[in-house]
């Protein structure tokens, strides 16, 4: 089974770090499922919180508005231990309402998979079909669409992060907060029940 990375059930969008476009690297450079090469990145990557800093060393995972995971060492641990080769680590500064914290790192997945099954899922086309999908109202993925990764970016919708079974059981085995895994069918049927299967 494969799930999709998500923010946690409950989340307040007041505890959502910001990421800031005016002073840091495009963030859509990490939504490519590449390599990311150091000589890349021109600028810092600078996140802004409402929280403060206690509040948000609750978070392994910081929730975040980039579409990537804002993550501490014991995720970062859990990766390189399973995913070494389909992941990257990139500082990253979450300023706080009362300080900066710089012990969170983003990770930039490397690997990315076509994997929706276009048969069962629902979305609509970015104008031109070749210029791509712009929303999801159901999401079916192939069941082997990993090709043998553990964590990858859905290519045809890059802001989606995917798991396999292995990972979201490290996850929970570690309980990691500041994120779940949930199927692409639960997910989209909570936000649009009337497309769902």
């Amino acid at each position: 089974m494969n799930y999709l990375i998500v923010d946690p059930i409950n989340f307040k969008i007041k505890k959502e770090a910001k990421y800031d476009y005016d002073q840091s690297v495009d963030r859509f450079i990490f939504h490519e499922g590449k390599y990311v090469a150091k000589n890349q990145i021109d600028k810092p990557i600078i996140f802004n919180m409402k929280l403060s800093i206690k509040e948000t060393l609750a978070f392994d995972n910081v929730i975040n508005n980039s579409s990537c995971l804002l993550v501490n060492q014991k995720i970062i641990d859990i990766l390189i231990k399973l995913v070494p080769e389909e992941v990257q680590f990139f500082d990253a500064e979450i300023r706080c309402k009362d300080g900066v914290l710089s012990n969170y790192k983003l990770v930039n997945i490397t690997q990315a998979v076509k994997g929706i099954d276009h048969d069962r899922s629902m979305y609509n086309w970015i104008g031109d079909k070749a210029d791509g999908i712009i929303s999801l109202k159901r999401l079916v993925l192939k069941n082997d669409c990993m090709n043998g990764y553990k964590i990858a970016r859905l290519e045809e919708f890059t802001g989606h992060t995917l798991a396999t079974e292995d990972l979201k059981k490290a996850f929970e085995d570690a309980r990691v907060t500041g994120l779940r895994f949930v199927t692409p069918e639960y997910y989209y049927a909570s936000i649009y029940p009337r497309y769902a299967e």
